[in-house]
């Protein structure tokens, strides 16, 4: 085992700080290096010029998200505070139907009750007018019965002229 680990070693190429095709290569004039480094500096500000515009249309993105949620947060508000002022005034009027009804329907019990009453005393007062009459007239066939009757006699009235 210790001769594969020597000889994957062997076979691996060295480990260097520069990169391999930049070492087989000679340093360019200073000329060529001055161009070289004017490109990378271009890409790299390519690249952070890149990244202020990423960053700003993050950011902007980021501002109007946040500008719409708030949003529909104020509508959801909105929303909530009028549902809760159409809940509490319809139930304030229904309140008032329902205190109407009772004070309707109190009112028409009293009244019927006041009806029943005059009626109650009226059926009491005839109740105590026939008795009365019906004693009467008891009282009139039991003297009827009890006194002798005369005859009549039947001769039709004379003329008075």
């Amino acid at each position: 085992m210790s001769q594969m680990t020597s000889n994957s070693a062997s076979d691996s190429p060295p480990v260097t700080a520069v990169p391999t095709d930049i070492q087989s290569h000679k340093a360019l004039p200073p000329s060529q290096q001055l161009h070289a480094l004017r490109r990378i500096e271009a890409q790299v500000d390519q690249r952070v010029e890149l990244g202020v515009q990423l960053f700003k249309a993050a950011e902007s993105r980021t501002v109007a998200s946040q500008t719409m949620a708030d949003q529909v947060r104020q509508e959801q508000k909105t929303l909530h505070d009028r549902i809760q002022s159409d809940v509490t005034r319809s139930l304030h009027t229904y309140d008032q139907w329902v205190c109407q009804v009772d004070d309707d329907l109190t009112s028409a019990i009293k009244s019927i009750e006041g009806r029943m009453d005059d009626l109650q005393k009226g059926w009491s007062s005839s109740q105590q007018r026939i008795e009365q009459m019906m004693k009467r007239a008891e009282a009139m066939l039991e003297e009827s019965l009890c006194s002798p009757v005369e005859p009549r006699t039947t001769q039709p009235p004379e003329p008075t002229s």
